[in-house]
């Protein structure tokens, strides 16, 4: 009679090739969750740059009448020929639209706040997940001519806010339009 079983050479075999194995699977693996965990950062930051984007570029567009550079509002900033402002954060770049109320857009602990004085509100257009940043002026306004419309550039760099502080998943944003006429 014979017995069924495997002989000790055999077992050998089998358990040097399951630990050549197992370290390529994990290895494998764990690349493949790096990548997917790569893939949420850069949709994230795609996500929140856009969006900031698209709410800044309609509110300004289409309610800003006049920018101020202060309270109280003395002095309107590119309304004649060849006018040209920025500021660095926003916080000193006031809208004022048709009804008499001010809204800004800022940057403030790394994140776009929109605030609004008939609301009384400020909103965090970001999430804590990206951090803000400015390569030069986040906002600035310029008007060739007194009939011109008064072009405003946006400009800022979004990054997601990692634990190591990697900052590999980041995007430029910048843009320009213009501000209706009234």
């Amino acid at each position: 009679m014979f017995k069924r079983s495997f002989t000790f050479i055999e077992v050998v075999v089998v358990i040097g090739v399951i630990s050549m194995l197992l370290p390529a699977i994990f290895g494998i693996t764990f690349s493949i969750i790096k990548q997917q965990s790569r893939v949420y950062a850069l949709a994230e930051v795609k996500r929140q740059g856009d969006y900031v984007l698209s709410v800044m570029e309609n509110l300004i567009r289409n309610n800003a009448l006049e920018i101020y550079a202060a309270y109280p509002f003395s002095s309107i900033k590119c309304n004649e020929e060849g006018g040209e402002w920025s500021s660095a954060d926003g916080t000193d770049f006031i809208f004022k639209d048709k009804n008499g109320s001010d809204f800004n857009f800022a940057i403030a602990n790394n994140q776009i706040a929109s605030n609004s004085s008939s609301l009384n509100i400020n909103n965090l257009l970001t999430s804590a997940k990206v951090v803000i940043t400015t390569p030069d002026n986040f906002i600035s306004c310029s008007k060739s001519t007194e009939f011109s419309s008064t072009l405003i550039t946006v400009n800022f760099k979004v990054a997601y806010d990692t634990l190591s502080n990697d900052t590999a998943f980041s995007m430029n944003y910048k843009t320009k339009f213009k501000m209706l006429n009234y």
